[in-house]
């Protein structure tokens, strides 16, 4: 069985559906992310791996006074590697 409902105050409807669009303007629309049909040009530096190189001997040759602990890190994450091991011809681009 359905039970008829009545509003008996309006305003207090009126006042909590201003606090629900006050609560989600302050919390949704600042973490709102915009796109945009702009291209983004980024042009990275490309070394291949020879033989015998490792992560650690780039750090050292292109980390530019960086702690080669987070020039790996960022190398790895660059070019989406599973680990720091490479293989020889393997193609990486520069943080």
């Amino acid at each position: 069985m359905v039970g008829k409902y009545e509003l008996q105050n309006p305003r207090k409807l009126v006042r909590a559906m201003l606090i629900l669009g006050a609560v989600l303007l302050t919390t949704v629309l600042p973490f709102s992310a915009y796109a945009s049909s702009e291209r983004s040009e980024a042009e990275f530096q490309y070394v291949t791996v020879s033989n015998g190189d490792s992560m650690w001997d780039l750090a050292k040759t292109y980390g530019e006074g960086k702690d080669p602990r987070d020039w790996i890190a960022e190398a790895v994450i660059l070019n989406n590697l599973q680990s720091s091991e490479l293989q020889v011809g393997q193609q990486i681009a520069l943080p």
